[in-house]
């Protein structure tokens, strides 16, 4: 039981991690505060991870981390250059 809590609670809180930081990066770099497809999938992969663990097997655990992880990377390569680069709608950052 409190493997699949803890479980469930890193997902949400993965989730609501990337939620904020979406919303924050499009927000300073002066683009519309809209989650995308890229966004949505983000989240749903991070979130997978309360999914895929019910049957309580290291396997499916570690998979769910893979996920995760994934889904950061991923967003590092969206928001990496966005977060560097001069605001797109010419407003001083």
């Amino acid at each position: 039981m409190a493997l699949a809590i803890h479980t469930f609670t890193v997902g949400v809180i993965g989730t609501a991690i990337i939620a904020m930081i979406t919303r924050t990066a499009r927000g300073h770099t002066g683009r519309e505060l809209v989650a995308g497809k890229v966004e949505i999938a983000l989240l749903q992969s991070v979130h997978s991870g309360d999914r895929l663990a019910p049957q309580f097997t290291m396997a499916w655990i570690y998979a769910s981390g893979l996920c995760g992880a994934a889904a950061l990377v991923l967003y590092c390569v969206r928001y990496g250059a966005w977060l560097v680069l001069a605001r797109v709608d010419g407003k001083p950052g």
